[in-house]
């Protein structure tokens, strides 16, 4: 029989039928590693009835008084096991193209065994800055499956496929069953962990390989994950070899369809005019504020707002953004309308004349944004982005909501923290603030990670992490020699 919890606050955030969230008494039952039900309570009444609830169904029950219960975060893009990039100096890499002249370098000599040990890491971090589920994009995808498992971390895994060029050549058949292999095994999904295709990107994979996934991804509704006009050298490599850019390749090859689901990563050599082909509820495009601020530069996420295609906001990975904390993502996110005031032309002049009259004109031009403004750093609107934006995209993931039929991901905080003071704008707190600390617990596909009130510690000073770190040390350093 599934294991059976019921959880209570007097603060449970719910999504409302007009599409507002609050926080209001309710019990959360817990069925396996999915929400079987959520049921509002009277205020006052919800220790009485997590405690009745509990015995009806024969289960545990957690009473957490006024402590706020939310879905735990969601990271939309990353590669965990990039996390040993920590160990590298960037340095001129990021003037060249750090994808091929680095990471296809270094992954070239990687093993299996390196990459479960390196994710286990990657996956330990997300823990600990309240993300409960991951797309992750890599190769050896079984091996980030077993990582993600043995951590306790859920997600959606796509195995790298290349064909072109890049290290997954020499890996292809591989990863294309392991692809298969995850989504057919009910351990994975019991531990919250499925599958997707991972094509890397338009210049690393064949128009063969696009319709092989393409026909794959149209039979069993798994979605595709790639890498979209991400670099100058993407875009230049696809227009030389097809005659078209980026987003007009993938369409001429049935990517866009719309029974294909899609989540399409940073988006940064996309033209205004080609946003239109993306605008469909299973197409998800993919900023990564942080990350492309090193690797590249920020892609027009304004642009995709005002063309209303559907986005979400993720960290990217260790080797171009050292935090895998999805909060400092949103807040820069918030303030984005604003920056372009500072490059503007009435701000450029001020800067070279001065002036009450150019100050003045900088004053208009941050007018003009207020709306966008007022919109980007609207707490639910950044929320939206980082809990169940993706939520469509694969048929047995459900996440980012407390309802029923929804992974069983929640964080309990701890309303006592400094950092969610006061208590009366919670999804603020959560939307801008750093509130990892106020963590009292979470819980990943029905099991809790942590201990309560001791989370963080908890997490990294058990045997589990200890061995972990150790064996990701001795491959760091392996691998450095192999360099």
């Amino acid at each position: 029989m599934p294991r059976t919890t019921v959880i209570g606050s007097e603060r449970v955030l719910i999504s409302q039928p007009d599409g507002t969230l609050a926080a209001m008494p309710a019990c959360v039952v817990i069925k396996g590693n999915r929400i079987d039900t959520v049921v509002t309570v009277l205020p006052g009444q919800v220790a009485a009835e997590t405690k009745s609830l509990a015995r009806k169904v024969s289960g545990k029950a957690y009473f957490v008084g006024d402590n706020l219960v939310s879905p735990a975060f969601v990271n939309a893009h990353t590669h965990l096991a990039m996390s040993f990039f920590r160990g590298f100096t960037l340095g001129e890499s990021t003037r060249k193209n750090m994808i091929e002249d680095l990471f296809f370098h270094v992954e070239s000599r990687l093993t299996e065994d390196d990459v479960e040990s390196f994710t286990r890491m990657g996956a330990y971090e997300c823990l600990l800055n309240g993300v409960g589920f991951v797309w992750d994009h890599y190769y050896f995808g079984k091996a980030t499956a077993k990582a993600l498992e043995s951590v306790g971390l859920a997600g959606v895994v796509a195995p790298t496929l290349q064909d072109l060029s890049g290290p997954g050549t020499k890996w292809l058949e591989r990863q294309w069953d392991e692809t298969r292999e995850i989504s057919e095994s009910e351990d994975f999904a019991s531990a919250g962990v499925f599958a997707a295709y991972g094509p890397h990107a338009t210049d690393t994979v064949s128009p063969d390989l696009w319709r092989r996934i393409v026909k794959e991804s149209s039979k069993n509704s798994l979605p595709i994950h790639v890498h979209l006009a991400q670099s100058k050298e993407e875009y230049v490599k696809v227009f030389s070899r097809e005659g078209k850019s980026p987003v007009r390749y993938l369409k001429d090859l049935g990517v866009f369809e719309n029974d294909i689901r899609s989540l399409l990563v940073h988006g940064i050599f996309i033209p205004k005019e080609e946003l239109a082909l993306l605008n469909s509820k299973n197409k998800v495009l993919v900023f990564c504020p942080f990350s492309q601020l090193i690797f590249q530069f920020p892609a027009s996420v304004l642009e995709w707002e005002n063309a209303g295609v559907r986005w979400t906001v993720a960290t990217d990975c260790v080797a171009s953004n050292d935090s895998m904390n999805v909060q400092k993502e949103l807040r820069y996110v918030g303030g984005l309308a604003n920056m372009g005031v500072t490059y503007s032309p009435e701000h450029q002049r001020f800067l070279c004349e001065g002036g009450v009259h150019a100050a003045q004109s900088v004053g208009e031009a941050r007018a003009r944004v207020q709306d966008l403004s007022m919109r980007f750093s609207n707490s639910k609107f950044l929320l939206t982005k980082i809990w169940n934006t993706t939520e469509s995209l694969h048929p047995k993931v459900r996440v980012g909501r407390l309802s029923a039929g929804s992974l069983a991901n929640l964080v309990v905080w701890d309303n006592s923290h400094a950092s969610l003071w006061p208590t009366t704008q919670e999804l603020r707190g959560l939307a801008m603030g750093d509130t990892v600390g106020a963590i009292q617990n979470m819980m990943v596909a029905g099991k809790w990670i942590g201990k309560d009130g001791n989370y963080s510690n908890s997490i990294v000073k058990s045997a589990e992490y200890c061995e972990a770190k150790k064996d990701a040390e001795m491959r760091l350093q392996e691998l450095q020699k192999r360099l």
